[in-house]
């Protein structure tokens, strides 16, 4: 068995012709007139692989365009056509079995690092506490989840990318290339903004009748606002773009706490003032940045 070539199935209706030949090969069955519900997942009888699903219309709106479809497009018109979009591996079964990126098991870190042949993008802890490392390549993510000792690699996870995702990690992956877009002389630009926070027009709304806001509320969130537009000052004057970043992960963070203390402050309204505000303080330092781009949401808690 080969599975190597597995991803290029990715987006595939599960009624295609490809998907067919494809669950055949693995010993998967799929009765036929069988419906899938979202987020299902077809396995094999001997155990190490899964073939997630998820609806076009979904797939379409957030990663690419499906293939091999048969039913409508359109959600109004019924169709709950499921797509594939995230396959699982396991040892059961499937040792020295070729997978994508050139992975085998067994799978150690070293083996893996030698297949990837960089180190991971990130490196966390899932809620049991087993070590969980995360790629980026190409079109698809691939989480690398490790047993407790962490000597040996328990599952490879293969997902495609959103397009919000991908766009989050080629912000990040180039965020050395701003540096000859930062200005130092638009500083002013950025101190200016502490006249136009969010907290004017809180403050408005609280006057006119709006309970969710309270004087003590606003005035805990001064100066989280005077706190970010300094740290944006002070690495536009050093012309750092990955300072400029973090000082937005910073207020993010500043932001769950005070959404934790006061509760109901931060609604869909707010939420939406604060991103603009802090990408309107980014964009002045001189910053490419979508204007569509959300800085905040990979650490946002509100």
């Amino acid at each position: 068995m080969d599975l190597s070539g597995l991803l290029d199935l990715f987006g595939y209706s599960i009624y295609s012709p490809e998907m067919a030949q494809t669950l055949e090969q693995c010993g998967i069955s799929h009765p036929a007139g069988k419906k899938l519900k979202l987020y299902d997942s077809l396995e094999s009888p001997s155990g190490g692989l899964s073939l997630w699903f998820w609806w076009k219309e979904y797939y379409r709106e957030q990663i690419a365009e499906p293939q091999g479809t048969v039913e409508p497009d359109g959600r109004g018109q019924g169709s709950q056509e499921l797509v594939f979009y995230e396959v699982r591996f396991t040892p059961e079964q499937l040792d020295n079995v070729p997978l994508p990126f050139g992975l085998r098991f067994p799978a150690t870190p070293d083996s893996v690092l030698e297949a990837m042949g960089r180190k991971p993008f990130s490196k966390t802890k899932n809620y049991v506490g087993e070590s969980v490392w995360t790629y980026y390549e190409d079109r698809y993510e691939l989480l690398v989840i490790f047993d407790l000792t962490g000597t040996a690699v328990r599952c490879f996870k293969m997902i495609a990318l959103t397009r919000k995702v991908r766009q989050k990690i080629d912000f990040l992956e180039n965020l050395k290339e701003q540096k000859p877009n930062i200005q130092p002389e638009r500083i002013p630009e950025i101190e200016a903004l502490l006249q136009h926070t969010p907290v004017a027009a809180w403050r408005r709304r609280m006057k006119s009748g709006d309970t969710q806001f309270t004087s003590e509320s606003l005035k805990a969130a001064e100066p989280l606002f005077a706190d970010f537009l300094e740290a944006v000052c002070k690495a536009t004057a050093r012309k750092n773009p990955k300072s400029i970043y973090t000082a937005v992960t910073k207020a993010t963070k500043a932001f769950n706490k005070f959404a934790r203390n006061h509760p109901g402050v931060i609604e869909t309204e707010e939420r939406e003032e604060i991103v603009i505000f802090f990408n309107q303080a980014v964009k002045r330092t001189g910053f490419d940045l979508d204007p569509a781009f959300d800085l905040t949401e990979e650490h946002r808690a509100w």
